[in-house]
C-alpha cells in the first residue's frame, strides 16, 4: 500500500519521448496508438493494424539529433 501511495499522482508526459514510447511504442499499446492516429484522420483514412519497426537512429551530428520511429500501418477501406 505504501509503495502505491508513493506514486499516487505521478504522470507521464505524452508530449516527451520517453512519454510517447510510454504510451504509445509497446506492442501491449498498439490499440491505443492506432486509435490515435485514426482520430487524427478523422476517417479519411482508417488503419486497422500496424507493426512495430525496431528502428532507432540518432541523428549523426549534434545538431541532427533525433529519433526516428518507424511503423508500418495497414489501413482499410470504408
Amino acid at each position: 500500500m505504501a509503495r502505491l501511495k508513493k506514486h499516487l499522482g505521478r504522470y507521464v508526459d505524452p508530449r516527451t519521448d520517453f512519454g510517447w514510447k510510454f504510451y504509445f511504442g509497446r506492442e501491449d499499446n498498439k490499440i491505443l496508438l492506432i486509435e490515435f492516429l485514426n482520430s487524427l484522420f478523422h476517417g479519411e483514412k482508417i488503419i486497422s493494424d500496424l507493426r512495430y519497426k525496431p528502428v532507432e537512429h540518432d541523428g549523426d551530428y549534434e545538431e541532427m539529433r533525433r529519433v526516428v520511429f518507424d511503423l508500418h500501418c495497414i489501413g482499410s477501406e470504408w
